[in-house]
């Protein structure tokens, strides 16, 4: 009896695998930079101040347009004074490990699956705008230059934060087995506690990624040409 459970339950789950791999599956390697937007800077992004991220992916894309995505990044973030025309008197600055987990819904504008005649990707490139959810681990320390030992940290500061990331990219076929990409996704963390610092402004803090990205095509199903009018633009 328990044979038979085990044999129908390996047959199940080489079942789902198997349905899985006849989309396309995908694992990816990507690195770049961390953008800051808070209170410690005075224009919307301070692009003196970034720092550099990694990360490690999977997307599954289960239709010509739609793919799912699972990312883990790992870098540093932080912010200065040091780059303010308005600000460098004021000494404040932070430096913050950052671990981020997120899964983003990805809409591809042209049909990922689409071939020519001669089985070659019906399109170079493909640009898409993705949308998700997830948490980010931000260990950050404050520090004032002028003030070593004070702090405006609140008894409410946190280090793990919701965020919903979102932008957009554009992909392209390096083989049949290799993509290229470029990627940039806003981060709002609905807190202002990101940064270490509380202050009386009523705005929350934010950051970005930007970067590029390599994978590796596990399988893909290609469509035939006489089915590419059905999905493409």
């Amino acid at each position: 009896m328990y044979k038979r459970i085990i044999l129908i339950s390996i047959i199940f789950v080489l079942g789902i695998v198997q349905a899985m791999a006849q989309r396309s599956l995908e694992l990816g390697l990507g690195m770049g930079i961390s953008l800051y937007q808070g209170d410690i800077t005075e224009n919307y992004i301070q692009y003196n101040g970034h720092k550099r991220i990694y990360s490690a992916f999977f997307r599954y894309n289960f239709s010509p347009h739609f793919s799912v995505q699972g990312t883990f990044t790992r870098g540093i973030l932080g912010a200065s004074d040091f780059y303010s025309q308005t600000r460098f008197d004021r000494g404040w600055s932070f430096s913050a490990d950052i671990n981020e987990a997120v899964v983003t819904g990805q809409f591809f504008f042209l049909n990922q699956f689409a071939t020519s005649r001669n089985g070659e990707s019906a399109f170079l490139f493909s640009p898409y705008l993705l949308l998700g959810i997830g948490y980010s681990k931000i260990d950050a320390t404050f520090v004032d230059r002028f003030q070593p030992d004070l702090s405006y940290s609140h008894p409410e500061d946190k280090d793990l934060f919701l965020v919903v990331p979102f932008g957009g990219g554009i992909r392209g076929e390096l083989s049949p087995s290799f993509k290229l990409g470029i990627e940039v996704g806003i981060r709002p963390t609905f807190s202002d506690y990101l940064d270490d610092v509380l202050t009386s402004t009523a705005a929350n803090d934010w950051y970005t990624f930007a970067g590029v990205n390599v994978c590796y095509v596990v399988h893909k199903e290609r469509y035939k040409t006489y089915r590419q009018r059905k999905y493409r633009f």
